[in-house]
């Protein structure tokens, strides 16, 4: 990755909007300077409103800047259909750990 006008040619103006346009991700393997870590946890339910669910997950040893998102499966089933992090995250996720539904 470089910069644009490196060369000194570029105002920093042009430089910071090309860095916004950019979308870099930790699961796509082509995360940069200031990415972080999305953490999604899906719950059967939930007894807190969705802003105060992560408060539950201590995520601040972890070696890089990360979001906890905890979603309930019926929240992130319809989340997925809309644009936003959740289908984004849907289609690029790496899952690290997945629970087998417990047999009936």
């Amino acid at each position: 990755m470089s910069w644009p006008g490196s060369c000194g040619n570029c105002p920093w103006r042009c430089r910071m909007t090309w860095w916004r346009s950019r979308r870099f991700s930790t699961a796509r393997g082509d995360w940069g300077v200031g990415s972080d870590l999305d953490i999604v946890v899906l719950v059967h339910a939930a007894d807190l409103p969705f802003e105060r669910r992560p408060m539950r997950y201590d995520s601040t040893e972890l070696p890089v800047p990360s979001d906890v998102l905890v979603y309930t499966v019926e929240e992130w089933a319809s989340a997925i259909d809309r644009p936003g992090l959740p289908r984004t995250a849907a289609a690029e996720a790496v899952w690290v750990y997945r629970r087998e539904p417990s047999p009936a």
